[in-house]
């Protein structure tokens, strides 16, 4: 009976340190990438960032079209308000 119990025992504390991920088969790197490509990322990067600046460049002139005209200004400033929260 003393046998079996530390035979039993002896089995759960093996149970306990098998591994717990077994590697079948060793990763190993692609002959070529698949995706994403690099040139169409550098070329999509390049769009949104040529993209971005004519939007912003749009903006700036907007507003500063707007503050020289003193009619425009009382509006941009009443919207500057407006958009910090003050009345």
């Amino acid at each position: 009976e003393l046998l079996a119990r530390q035979y039993e025992v002896a089995r759960v504390d093996e149970s306990k340190e098998a591994p717990v991920i077994q590697v079948l088969d060793p990763a190993s790197p692609p002959e070529r990438r698949s995706w994403p490509k690099r040139t169409f990322m550098v070329l999509a990067a390049t769009a949104l960032g040529l993209l971005a600046a004519v939007l912003a460049t749009f903006a700036q002139d907007a507003l500063e079209t707007a503050a020289r005209d003193p009619a425009r200004q009382e509006k941009l400033a009443a919207l500057r308000a407006a958009w910090r929260g003050r009345p």
